[in-house]
């Protein structure tokens, strides 16, 4: 709402927002008279400023408690939190300026039934929208595809391109679906750091505004816990003068995000040596965390659960970086001897190399998490852009071949830049077809992945790939005995025998249950996509 134009008893204001843009538009004339705040009835809608600020507000009066006013936009579903006192009013509403001739706003009796008839069309809407923002994998929604071509200028919006009024959604009814999926995404508190930084925050809908804070504050207060436990944990380590490497979350708060509150995180990801596991657990114990599960399971040979009951930390301790059912060749013993040593905040970390931040993330968010949520690509990006110009490009690339990673790397970077624009490093400026790139995998892909059926079939998957290891382990130590290299060296000549066997037969079992499950759940989607992710996903080579 811009300034009133004239001096008097009437006053005529241009309307802009989306709160009550059921009844008014961007752009047209309000005839507003100033009155006494005791003669507006509920119903009527109103001009009052918001708070202190120059800035004029048009809301509908929803009832009358002592002196002052309860108001609420008729497109929002929340009363306003602060109630219009005397002087605060502006006036009332009383004409709209529309094709050409004034046309009378009802208030009133009239307008009270107005405004509760569409607060409740809008709050059944709303819920609607924020099921289908939460779960819409379960079918294709034109709502949730216009949520992600509006929510994507935020996301990607950097000092190089900054964010402007333009790039949000003028429509007000978009907002519950954008929050949802960003809130399912991981990505609310970034969501929200990014509109406060242009300026744009108090241009959201109330209500998704909340939201947006309610998931920046949470974000805050939960990083705030995490590295407390991590000073107790770093100090009572330095105490028994042990190494450890801290992955993920609390670094990549800090070096890559623009606020740590902006990248939400779980739990801490921390690594130890192999040899140090029974003084590391000791060292949590007597920080007060319990081991969670029997400590007997395959993946417990590789990742610990802790838990801190008192303060309700959550610790994954990494005994390596490789996947329990994986068979990759990374040297993950020489990344202690290329961790390097940082001050966060006045902690002292140790964290991996430039490098092997890189080869981790591609293990961590490319194999075990498929690229979802999309707070795993926004880490790749920013990892990239950040630690890119620092890796040399041959030796990564030799790296992950060696590694056998090069297919599982090259999807990891190649989806990344194509869902959330060119990588620094490698941008030619060819950004054009991005949103629509977003749109397909968020709105294909992530749901196909997201489904229960296909995340037992993952489950299933990382059990099976462990056997086939076993497995592989074994027949070539029954044929060679101990010259088992070279009896591997010698299958891998002929191409053929019992491990290739067993290789193409979980890669069509993976492929047809794969299948199977995306025509019965998703008859409408591509089924290309799919079979190329899983093929790269049971075929690691």
């Amino acid at each position: 709402m811009d300034q009133p134009n004239s001096s008097g008893e009437l006053h005529e204001l241009t309307y802009y927002g989306g709160s009550m843009r059921s009844l008014f538009r961007d752009g047209e004339r309000l005839r507003v008279r100033a009155c006494s705040m005791d003669a507006v009835r509920a119903g009527d809608v109103i001009v009052f400023r918001a708070s202190s600020e120059e800035r004029h507000v048009v809301h509908r009066v929803i009832r009358r408690e002592e002196t002052v006013l309860l108001t609420r936009g008729d497109d929002l579903v929340t009363v306003d939190v602060r109630p219009v006192t005397y002087e605060l009013f502006v006036g009332r509403v009383e004409a709209v300026q529309r094709r050409g001739s004034w046309n009378a706003v009802c208030g009133g009796r009239g307008g009270w039934v107005r405004g509760q008839l569409w607060h409740s069309i809008r709050s059944i809407h709303l819920l609607l929208l924020r099921l289908t923002g939460r779960y819409h994998g379960s079918k294709s929604s034109k709502t949730i595809r216009v949520a992600l071509r509006s929510m994507y200028p935020i996301l990607s919006a950097s000092e190089k391109s900054s964010l402007s009024s333009e790039d949000l959604p003028t429509d007000a009814m978009l907002w519950p679906a954008i929050v949802a999926l960003a809130d399912q995404h991981e990505l609310a508190p970034y969501l929200c750091w990014q509109l406060n930084r242009a300026n744009l925050l108090d241009t959201v809908p109330i209500d998704s505004r909340e939201r947006l804070q309610r998931h920046y504050r949470q974000a805050w207060v939960q990083y705030q816990r995490l590295f407390a436990a991590q000073r107790r944990i770093s100090s009572a380590f330095r105490d028994r003068d042990m190494d450890l490497i801290v992955l993920k979350g609390l670094y990549f708060a800090h070096s890559l995000y623009p606020d740590p509150a902006t990248r939400p995180m779980t739990d801490l990801d921390l690594l130890v040596r192999e040899s140090d596991v029974t003084p590391a657990l000791e060292i949590f114990q007597s920080l007060g965390f319990q081991r969670q599960g029997g400590g007997g399971s395959i993946a417990e040979s590789k990742e610990i659960w802790l838990y801190e009951p008192q303060r309700r930390i959550k610790v994954d301790l990494h005994v390596g970086l490789l996947p329990y059912y994986a068979d990759f060749d990374w040297d993950v013993a020489g990344v202690w001897d290329r961790a390097a040593r940082v001050e966060v905040d006045g902690l002292s970390l140790r964290v991996l190399a430039p490098e092997d931040q890189l080869i981790h993330l591609v293990l961590h968010g490319g194999v075990e998490h498929l690229l979802q949520p999309l707070k795993v690509m926004l880490d790749a990006r920013l990892a990239w852009n950040t630690w890119g110009a620092k890796v040399d490009a041959q030796s990564f690339n030799e790296t992950v071949t060696r590694a056998g990673l090069q297919r599982a790397a090259g999807l990891t970077f190649a989806a990344t830049e194509a869902v959330f624009g060119p990588l620094e490093r490698v941008a030619d400026g060819t950004e054009q077809s991005v949103p629509d790139v977003f749109v397909r995998w968020v709105s294909e892909v992530g749901p196909v992945i997201h489904r229960p059926a296909l995340l037992r079939l993952y489950a299933g998957r990382d059990y099976l790939l462990y056997g086939r290891k076993r497995l592989r382990r074994l027949l070539v130590q029954g044929r060679s005995g101990s010259t088992g290299q070279a009896a591997e060296s010698g299958n891998a000549e002929t191409g053929r025998g019992m491990r290739y066997v067993l290789r193409r037969g979980l890669t069509l079992l993976g492929l047809a249950v794969g299948v199977v499950v995306t025509a019965v759940s998703h008859p409408e989607r591509r089924p290309f996509t799919f079979l190329r992710l899983v093929l790269w996903v049971t075929e690691r080579r």
